[in-house]
């Protein structure tokens, strides 16, 4: 068992682990994971943001994603839906939270 300090709060990290012998190294075993995760250091830059209708009724939205540095921590991207009144009170499911850039969501009113 190892210890490593002084890692920065909310990076990521990539580990390699693997075994080896004087006759070399064995096949290495690729983990990235996060000191304990803090909120995103940046908002998605909403220049980014396109959307696009497909129907009357259909819209597809998309975004440039955060960066893991950016994001201090595996993202979760979270879509609400405004009209003029204020929220829309429907849920957006299953695509209300992703891990994704984009997402389409159906059943919207002409």
């Amino acid at each position: 068992e190892e210890t490593i300090n002084s890692l920065d709060k909310g990076t990521p990290y990539l580990f390699e682990v693997f075994a080896g012998t004087t006759g070399g190294n064995g096949k290495e075993k690729r983990l990235i994971c996060f000191t304990r995760e803090k909120a995103p250091a940046v908002a998605v830059d909403t220049s980014s943001i396109k959307t696009k209708w497909i129907s009357s009724t259909v819209l597809d939205i998309s975004w440039e994603p955060l960066t893991l540095h950016e994001a201090r921590g595996f993202p979760v991207y979270y879509i609400h839906l405004y009209d003029s009144s204020g929220p829309v009170k429907r849920e957006i499911e299953p695509t209300a939270n992703t891990t994704e850039s984009s997402v389409v969501i159906d059943g919207l009113d002409s």
